[in-house]
């Protein structure tokens, strides 16, 4: 943001120009002559422990989340225009309505659509973008923890030299036995640090290690960099799934082809395919493609919850199995049902956390509470499914039609999945807010005075609510 037309206090302004001219220049740096001592060692020891990165990491968690439910709403609701539309098209291919030409809202409608689609394509990419940036600035964060790690593995432990006692001792051997005076001196040479031994900067082992991380990252194709990250996985995923929902839907592309090939990804498929050939001499028919082509074909996940065997609300997958479960459901199953193992050799140390079996069919998978997670696609195909059986799905997108359109001028309120089925609750709410009203103001013998009249003993929204 410009500082131009920023109100600074006066004082302020004057303290800071003041700082500023009597601020000194620093000395230029100069490499340690002796290596650290114990106390360096150890407060170097303690940074990297000290570094509290886990705002930081929950704001890219965050910006990672945002950025992608920015790509995939917009899908979302493209493919809503565009259902609707081809059911339109459905209808006039029916019989006796084959000379039925489109209205002026339908070609409005596939106009609409079409500027939507291109918007859409634009934002995606944009997205996509937006996340590889996200991706790097992690893994830059992953990459500064490790270099700090480095630098202390790198800075040799200080010698300790030997204690005011143990020097007298030895000199009184020397004064004792004088055959001995030779070696003792030979002992003592030997444990003295050598003239010639480098001095380690901290300084620039922290330089060289940042640059040579850095160097190699950006030597990496995109393919290596985002190809297997879970984020961009997810991202792809999510927004496939938006585009194409459904069980019959194709497969997510290869992951060769969401990036330009480069020239980091022809030796490592020449390598991973050397790799391949070598293991699988033997066999018949040994697949040529590489590792990272992939083709991720369409998961069909079970909306159903094995447990309840109704549709899932709050859905979790799993690291193990790739089961899902309803989580109240399998939370309150495996503190009924799991069983905790000791942890230490031969059974004998402390008891971990429960585990239990899946219960799904078939499946002989061990589960943890720690094992759960929240698979945003499955969650979006949740919501998906309920908002279908709502026979809500195509109404949704109504209140998104081109600027300028008048119709279906209806608050987006009014399309509630559970408008029809709270409806009667809330009028006999409201009657009986009505008959506790007017009780209250009977008992209490309040007068019929013109404030009483022009009061008016429709309960509120708040009291609604309360009730």
């Amino acid at each position: 943001m410009s500082g131009r037309g920023r109100l600074v206090p006066r004082g302020r302004r004057d303290h800071g120009e003041a700082n500023t001219q009597d601020a000194t220049a620093l000395p230029p740096y100069e490499p340690p002559s002796y290596p650290l001592n114990v106390g360096a060692k150890r407060a170097l020891d303690s940074l990297a422990a000290r570094q509290d990165t886990a705002k930081y990491k929950n704001h890219l968690k965050r910006a990672i989340h945002n950025v992608t439910y920015c790509a995939v709403e917009p899908a979302d609701r493209l493919y809503s225009r565009q259902k609707k539309l081809k059911q339109q098209a459905e209808k006039r291919r029916q019989p006796g309505r084959e000379n039925e030409e489109k209205t002026d809202a339908e070609m409005h409608d596939e106009e609409y659509a079409e500027d939507f689609e291109k918007k859409v394509d634009q934002l995606t990419i944009k997205a996509e973008k937006a996340l590889r940036e996200l991706i790097d600035f992690s893994d830059e964060l992953a990459l500064h923890e490790q270099v700090l790690k480095d630098v202390n593995e790198q800075i040799p432990a200080p010698v300790i030299l030997p204690s005011a006692e143990t020097r007298r001792l030895r000199r009184r051997a020397q004064d004792e036995d004088d055959a001995e005076v030779e070696e003792e001196e030979v002992d003592q040479d030997a444990e003295a640090p050598a003239e010639d031994v480098e001095i380690l900067s901290a300084i620039e082992i922290l330089k060289n290690l940042k640059e040579d991380h850095k160097t190699a990252y950006a030597e990496k194709t995109m393919r290596a960099k985002y190809a297997s990250n879970n984020d961009y996985l997810g991202f792809k995923r999510q927004v496939h799934d938006a585009r194409h929902p459904g069980p019959d839907a194709p497969p997510l592309p290869r992951a060769s082809t969401w990036f330009p090939e480069e020239a980091g990804d022809i030796q490592r498929n020449h390598g991973a395919a050397r790799r391949r050939r070598t293991a699988n001499s033997g066999l018949a028919n040994s697949d040529e493609d590489s590792d990272d082509d992939v083709q991720i074909a369409g998961i069909t996940n079970s909306l159903k919850c094995p447990l309840t065997i109704r549709l899932m609300v709050h859905p979790l997958s799993n690291h193990v199995c790739k089961h899902n479960f309803e989580k109240d459901a399998i939370l309150s199953y495996l503190q009924a049902e799991g069983v905790s193992f000791p942890e230490g050799a031969r059974g004998r140390g402390p008891r971990g956390p429960k585990k239990v079996k899946c219960p799904q069919s078939g499946c002989e998978a061990m589960i943890g509470e720690a094992d759960f997670f929240e698979d945003q696609l499955l969650i979006r195909q949740v919501r998906r499914a309920a908002r279908e059986e709502a026979g809500d799905f195509d109404d949704d997108d109504e209140n998104y039609g081109p600027r300028g359109s008048q119709r279906n001028a209806v608050p987006i309120d009014d399309f509630d999945v559970t408008q029809d089925i709270d409806e009667d609750d809330g009028e006999t709410r409201r009657q009986t807010l009505l008959r506790i009203k007017h009780e209250r103001l009977s008992s209490r013998g309040l007068s019929k005075g013109p404030s009483a009249q022009e009061s008016s003993p429709e309960p509120d929204e708040d009291e609604i609510e309360a009730v």
